[in-house]
């Protein structure tokens, strides 16, 4: 398969969840990490991921399918927060199979999620199934953002007249 119908592909997945991470990056967690500093971490990875799919699909799109030709510090911001979503993400694939495969993890996690639905007053979910969704969906968004860095970087490599100084 092409590869850059791949990323185009692998793009069109993940826009919608920048666009959903962005909105609750910006609107939930950055408030409350100025009153809180050491929630700044968090909050910076995750306008990493937003900024890497964003630009790297700008890039694909005015760039490759188009006749923009950006600077080398465009390359270099993509590749940096390429870098740290894709560290974001292996850190995510591996925690999570590790508390998939770890039945006591497993369990501490959905008694946790017992507790925080019991606390909300929230009735009618079932926490193993819960936290089976919450996984599954980790998983996938770590093996997608990894596939598309990957890609990303091919992509990178194979145009990089588009890049000039």
């Amino acid at each position: 398969m092409n590869l850059n119908i791949v990323f185009r592909i692998l793009s069109f997945i993940l826009m919608p969840v920048a666009v959903l991470l962005g909105v609750i990056d910006a609107t939930n967690f950055l408030p409350q990490a100025l009153s809180t500093p050491q929630l700044l971490l968090p909050v910076f990875v995750m306008a990493a991921i937003v900024m890497y799919i964003f630009s790297s699909f700008r890039f694909y799109r005015n760039g490759i399918n188009g006749t923009t030709v950006f600077t080398h510090k465009t390359k270099d911001f993509i590749k940096v927060n390429g870098y740290v979503a894709v560290g974001f993400s292996m850190l995510t694939l591996v925690q999570s199979i590790i508390v998939i495969v770890n039945k006591e993890l497993f369990g501490h996690l959905v008694d946790m999620c017992k507790s925080m639905f019991e606390a909300n007053k929230i009735v009618g979910y079932d926490p193993v199934r819960f936290c089976n969704s919450i996984l599954a969906v980790c998983i996938i968004f770590s093996v997608l953002i990894v596939a598309h860095f990957v890609t990303c970087m091919l992509l990178l490599k194979q145009y990089k007249d588009k890049f000039v100084d």
